[in-house]
């Protein structure tokens, strides 16, 4: 009876488990909008227009800042911002208005110079409610599934 339970418990701990994306906070009213989160490496502003700065806490209670764009089309305003932090990188998925949604991936790393992100897709007509990741996938409501390692589509119904 132990050794099925050892089986049973072993086989559920290796199953992958679905994470939600968080929704940013958001600060005044769309179109002019701020969205804020926290994540291990620090705070995180974003700019309606998708200027980023990043507030990074680190050992000896120094505060630096970090700042870039997020990718779009033209000059686009930012409606939404869903973010998950997985494997020391940040994931976030932001709903531009009239051009659709777009999901990214980028290196949290301090040492770094310049931060780049890894991957950034953009997507058209894609789902309202919040993406998951489930393993090694981004799923984005029921018919978009997504490569956490390199961006590109598994599936799409």
């Amino acid at each position: 009876m132990t050794k099925l339970l050892v089986v049973c418990l072993g086989v559920t701990l290796s199953l992958p488990v679905n994470q939600t994306f968080n929704l940013a906070e958001q600060i005044g009213r769309t179109p002019r909008a701020y969205f804020r989160f926290s994540t291990s490496l620090g705070k995180y502003t974003i700019r309606y227009d998708g200027f980023v700065e990043v507030y990074i806490n680190n050992a000896y209670h120094e505060r630096r800042k970090r700042s870039f764009y997020l990718s779009t089309v033209g000059r686009g305003r930012l409606e939404q911002v869903y973010f998950i932090e997985s494997e020391g990188d940040l994931f976030l998925r932001y709903d531009v208005i009239n051009q659709g949604s777009y999901l990214m991936r980028m290196d949290q790393r301090v040492d770094q110079k310049n931060w780049k992100w890894k991957w950034v897709r953009a997507l058209n007509n894609v789902s309202s409610q919040a993406p998951t990741m489930y393993g090694d996938k981004v799923l984005i409501g029921d018919s978009l599934e997504i490569s956490k390692a390199d961006g590109k589509t598994l599936r799409q119904d």
